[in-house]
């Protein structure tokens, strides 16, 4: 079933609005989000004083009948989202059921986690800004962290590893005099 690009627009400002509803800020809500791994996520929730993602929402479009394959699709674009990037929010597929003209919205963060599409929660009911900010603070600082042990990780093992090889190759070369390291190449 196809939509126009009009109606996907009006749907989703429907969404927007209904968070804006039960008080969401405004500069939180981000629509057609680039995640780290370059990927683009319909709809985000961010902590607005950290800019962290709390919540990332696939929006599917579909009729009654085809409820499970948009299910099965938003799992594998969120699971995606996942694997890439590896971030700690909630993961909600938001179903617009043609017939009703209303979202479904199912929580499938432990689905993706576990890789599980049966474990998903349907009737998921959205949580209020301040419940959902209550930990953003400590995951921002916590992937902080791992970014940059990472970064350390990277360069012990070019410090401990690729260097000295290099060296160790460069001497027996030297050694060998297949390339003989003077005064005059140094």
């Amino acid at each position: 079933m196809a939509f126009t690009f009009d109606e996907i627009l009006k749907i989703e400002n429907q969404l927007f609005e209904e968070f804006s509803k039960i008080g969401y800020p405004v500069n939180s809500l981000i629509q057609g989000w680039k995640t780290d791994s370059h990927s683009m996520v319909d709809f985000v929730i961010v902590d607005i004083k950290t800019g962290f993602p709390l919540m990332m929402i696939d929006i599917k479009y579909c009729t009654k009948k085809d409820r499970y394959v948009s299910i099965k699709k938003a799992f594998e674009n969120l699971k995606e989202y996942y694997v890439k990037d590896k971030l700690p929010v909630k993961y909600i597929a938001a179903l617009y059921i043609k017939e009703t003209s209303e979202y479904e919205l199912l929580d499938l963060t432990k689905s993706v986690i576990e890789n599980d599409l049966e474990g998903y929660i349907a009737q998921y009911s959205i949580p209020s800004y301040e419940m959902l900010t209550l930990g953003a603070k400590e995951k921002a600082i916590k992937a902080e962290k791992d970014k940059q042990n990472n970064n350390i990780l990277f360069f012990k093992i070019l410090c401990w590893g690729v260097i000295p090889v290099i060296a160790i190759v460069l001497l027996i070369l030297d050694a060998t005099e297949v390339y003989v390291f003077s005064h005059l190449r140094l």
